[in-house]
């Protein structure tokens, strides 16, 4: 009986340990836009919602993380961490991932919360993953920089491969008709850790994020000279949920409200300038 025991416990060990080298090897093979969390949906890749307690799709790199358990974690951030190009983090020094006076070693349940951060999760998603209370992680400014890096690459990936993402690519083509707008390359349209989202993105109860080729839409309707209620006008007819003028003027002022880099901003303000011309000289 005790012979058993032991060779069960071998067995589960030995299945473990294959499990993770499955998910590192396919953690180094992922494709970008896979590695990026936007790989088509599949049946297959969700799990459950702490919050509502009901299976949630997920991206395919968020489902290896949450099929890891224990110390396995661990070894998966590292090898996330150097998918991303990040081959030199040290992963027992806690200091590298979080802040704070504490010597202790990171726990699995910590590292998890790393590695979300690093995929793309907001600190108002990982509540659905059981992370209440997020502010009680805080990242280190190492760490931090690390994920705002990975962030910045993420959000970008549909503006440099629009031919992926239909909406993005219709909404940036009719950006693209505008011949002033032919200097301005897609990597400078918005500022850096502005860029919006490629789908909603909710940040709080109630609140979200408008997503990408939204944005995209509203720029290239203030590119023809539109104001702002004319714009909002004919959002609302194209979005849910709805937009006021409030919200385009913010969006296309140099407050820090805009995501729009100064060069996109002024491009709209000679559009509109350029628009009011005629009338004045009506006038």
């Amino acid at each position: 009986m005790a012979m058993s025991k032991i060779n069960e416990s071998q067995v589960f060990a030995q299945s473990q340990q294959a499990n993770l080298e499955s998910a590192v090897q396919e953690i180094g093979e992922l494709s970008d836009r896979a590695l990026y969390g936007y790989d088509s949906f599949d049946a297959r890749n969700t799990t459950m919602n702490s919050r509502t307690h009901n299976a949630m799709a997920v991206p395919r790199v968020v489902k290896i993380l949450t099929e890891a358990r224990g110390p396995d974690i661990i070894h998966l951030c590292g090898a996330f961490l150097s998918r991303f190009g990040y081959k030199n983090v040290n992963m027992s020094d806690r200091n590298a991932f979080f802040s704070g006076s504490t010597s202790d070693a990171v726990t699995p349940h910590e590292m998890k919360y790393a590695v979300l951060m690093l995929l793309g999760i907001n600190t108002y998603g990982a509540g659905n993953f059981g992370y209440n209370r997020p502010n009680s992680l805080m990242l280190s400014p190492a760490y931090k920089l690390i994920v705002d890096e990975v962030q910045e690459k993420r959000r970008l990936f549909p503006l440099k491969n629009p031919e992926k993402f239909p909406k993005v690519k219709v909404a940036l083509d009719k950006v693209r008709e505008f011949e002033r707008f032919s200097t301005i390359e897609v990597e400078n349209i918005f500022t850096k850790g502005r860029i919006p989202p490629e789908d909603y993105l909710q940040t709080s109860d109630n609140k979200f994020e408008l997503p990408l080729d939204a944005i995209l839409s509203i720029l290239s309707l203030s590119l023809e000279g539109k104001t702002d209620g004319e714009i909002a006008g004919q959002m609302q007819k194209l979005m849910s949920p709805t937009i006021v003028d409030t919200d385009v003027e913010k969006l296309l002022t140099g407050s820090n409200s805009s995501p729009f880099t100064s060069a996109v901003l002024g491009l709209v303000k000679t559009a509109r300038e350029e628009r009011e011309k005629p009338k004045k000289q009506r006038a």
